[in-house]
């Protein structure tokens, strides 16, 4: 199943970058802000067309989603292309960067993508226990089933999704969803209708992808604008050296689409920044905004928080260039004090379109809902200054670059605003670690109020300091290391025969700092005399994945008997048959995973108000379904033809219960009730606790 995996993450990245990238370049973007830009953008188009789709009534597969996103974004390129020839303007790309050679550009690139890849292998892909091992955790219950509806229903659109499609009569009365983004999904969806590969796999590989690649290279991106000029190969190290992101979001939740969107954010503002860093005239400033604008719909279609945090990077940018602006220079060169004034203002409508969004209905659900504080206020400062942000032990050495890079920017007046977004970003983290309230909901409500999310943001922010806090330390150790005498030969040139080798002495030293600091950064443990063990913030990352992952186990909520019981249930009953379940045994992960239509699908809201009448007598008396005439009717409504239990009686409280904290015995008791001996049951399958019953007190009515 490797193969399949390496083949979706492959087909996967042609749409997520080439669509993006042809639509970049048709407005006239230069390769490294294009290639930044691209997965925002490509999200952005495969949605609305996927919305487009769906209520054009189009059957949605990865040919009709996929392949008129590609023709539009080749049409728009071509078109871009006779444009300026015509108007010979075929090197006029926006942002470009003359003075920065090619062949620079391309060993940065290189260096940042390899690096991603390495890391993401390291870390990710090799803990997993097989391509199609999956976390089983709350809110991958709805990642994956809404994959499978999507490829179920032929409709990949982030509105309109019914995940109870093959059931006639559901548990649940609300039909279609509502707006849930869902770019994230969509890449995912293609590969299973491509390949028909298990949705667990396509998961894998979606977060692969935008791990190893979409992260470093945003990054990247954004550090061509910023440090335009400066070669800082040796930064590919860190944009995965971060144990909150992208590796925490993927270890709690899970937060794949939020990580996803995340993974994008620097692209999108090196299309912003590139407006002021290049000082673009009215027709290229056009460009460049249409591009970031598309970058904010891929940013908002995967998900809406993601904008709020480039606001907490973009707004004190912006205020920086302001200081800057011609129109606060005097004639004698000095500056008008009215620009901090204009600064001030700046931020006084950030912050009021910042309360505002917090009052709109659209928002309400997400910023009320609360996450309760998990550390005291010392605490939690000192999380901060050692990067132990939540569970994992404290990263140390990156903790000391960011504040390298911090002291650095006081020689960089153009990069103070970088502490400027620390400042905000640590002040909500430190207000979400510790308290809890009205402030907490203000400042961190945009992102449920969940430290996991908050310290993602954190990670973000911190992300640049540390680039400039690397290549502080690599340029004093060159200078310290320079002679200050010119020597009798020539350094670092050699002959061989009639050939002349140089060697770069800088870059090779500077790749030797990058290389021992990776190795310091990703380390998973250290091994002290007195069989003593340091655990590193990587080797609890890579813990938590190889322990999420683990399909061996018996004491996660689907564990490996379990799992092979799910395996025999596929083969025995019929395609599409409905199959009362207990959700909370793990039978909720199979309709996703072995295409079971399982009645009940999700874990939480189950309760008086929450499902319909039929599931709610079905959940209280399915024991008593040859007996009671309601009962039987309501198994009638529900067209069940079999029950399935995992767990027979009670479940058992194990450590896995804290996933499935919406979980009352009391919900449960008709179904929990259940034995061999219940009347209107015919028992198929039996090993240990788990059962496969037919359905026989409504057969023949």
């Amino acid at each position: 199943m490797w193969s399949q995996f390496i083949a979706s993450f492959a087909f996967e990245a042609v749409f997520l970058f080439v669509p993006g990238y042809l639509l970049a370049r048709a407005l006239r973007l230069a390769r490294h802000l294009a290639l930044g830009a691209t997965p925002a953008i490509s999200c952005a188009l495969l949605e609305i067309w996927a919305l487009i789709a769906w209520k054009a009534g189009i059957w949605a597969d990865w040919a009709s989603i996929g392949l008129p996103v590609l023709a539009f974004s080749l049409a728009a390129f071509i078109a871009s292309e006779a444009i300026a020839r015509a108007l010979v303007r075929n090197d006029a790309l926006i942002a470009n960067i003359p003075e920065s050679p090619a062949r620079n550009q391309a060993i940065s690139l290189a260096a940042f993508t390899c690096a991603g890849i390495a890391v993401c292998a390291i870390i990710f892909v090799k803990h997993l226990d097989g391509p199609a091992s999956f976390f089983q955790a709350y809110d991958n219950l709805s990642h994956m089933m809404r994959i499978q509806a999507f490829v179920d229903t032929g409709t990949f659109s982030p509105i309109g999704i019914d995940m109870y499609h093959n059931l006639e009569n559901p548990p649940f009365d609300e039909g279609l969803s509502g707006f849930y983004p869902s770019s994230w999904h969509c890449i995912a969806a293609l590969s299973v209708s491509a390949f028909d590969v298990p949705v667990a796999l396509s998961v894998n590989a979606t977060n692969a992808l935008f791990a190893a690649l979409v992260a470093p290279i945003s990054a990247w991106s954004a550090l061509s604008v910023l440090l335009r000029g400066r070669t800082f190969a040796p930064c590919a190290i860190l944009p995965l050296a971060f144990a909150a992101f992208p590796w925490g979001m993927i270890t709690f939740g899970p937060l794949y689409p939020n990580m996803a969107a995340f993974a994008m954010v620097f692209g999108t503002a090196a299309c912003y920044m590139a407006i002021f860093e290049n000082r673009l005239g009215k027709g290229s400033t056009a460009l460049a905004g249409a591009a970031f604008f598309a970058c904010l719909m891929g940013l908002g279609l995967s998900h809406p928080n993601a904008v709020f945090t480039l606001a907490i990077i973009l707004v004190p940018y912006t205020c920086m260039q302001m200081l800057d602006l011609p129109c606060f220079i005097r004639e004698d060169g000095s500056r008008n004090k009215l620009r901090f004034a204009a600064c001030a203002g700046l931020f006084a409508i950030a912050v009021a379109g910042w309360a505002l969004a917090l009052n709109m209905p659209f928002f309400a659900s997400v910023v009320s809902f609360s996450w309760p504080s998990f550390a005291s206020s010392r605490q939690a400062l000192l999380k901060l200054l050692t990067l132990a942000l939540r569970d994992g032990p404290a990263q140390y050495l990156l903790a000391l670059l960011v504040m390298v890079g911090a002291a650095s920017t006081l020689k960089q007046r153009r990069h103070r605003w970088m502490i400027a977004s620390l400042a905000i970003a640590s002040i909500m983290y430190l207000v979400n670690a510790f308290s809890d309230g009205l402030v907490k909901m203000w400042l961190t409500g945009f992102w449920y109020q969940d430290s996991y999310r908050i310290c993602g943001v954190l990670s973000l922010v911190a992300l640049p300091l540390a680039c400039l806090g690397l290549l502080a330390i690599t340029d004093a150790v060159k200078a310290l290391l320079a002679s200050p005498r010119k020597p009798a030969h020539t350094p670092g040139r050699a002959r061989h025969g009639d050939r002349t080798r140089t060697l770069n002495v800088p870059a090779v030293l500077t790749g030797l700092i990058a290389a021992m600091i990776a190795v310091v950064l990703f380390h998973p443990a250290y091994y002290l005399p007195g069989n003593r063990m340091i655990d590193t913030a990587f080797g609890y990352t890579r813990y938590l994945i190889s322990f999420e992952n683990n399909a061996s186990r018996s004491d996660d909520v689907l564990g490996a008997e379990e799992r092979a019981f799910l395996d025999k249930v596929s083969s025995t009953v019929e395609p599409d048959a409905v199959i009362l379940n207990h959700p909370y045994d793990g039978s909720a992960f199979a309709a996703a995973n072995w295409n079971l239509n399982v009645y009940w699908r999700f874990w939480g809201g189950y309760n008086q108000s929450g499902d319909n009448s039929t599931s709610q007598t079905l959940r209280f008396g399915a024991d008593r379904m040859a007996e009671d005439e309601d009962v039987a009717r309501a198994l009638r409504k529900s067209n069940a033809k079999y029950l399935l239990l995992l767990d027979q009686g009670t479940l058992p409280e194990e450590d896995y219960m804290r996933y499935t904290v919406s979980y009352h015995p009391e919900n449960w008791t008709g179904i929990e009730a259940i034995d061999d001996q219940t009347p209107g049951l015919e028992l198929l399958l039996s090993e240990g606790d788990m059962r496969l019953y037919r359905i026989t007190a409504t057969e023949g009515e």
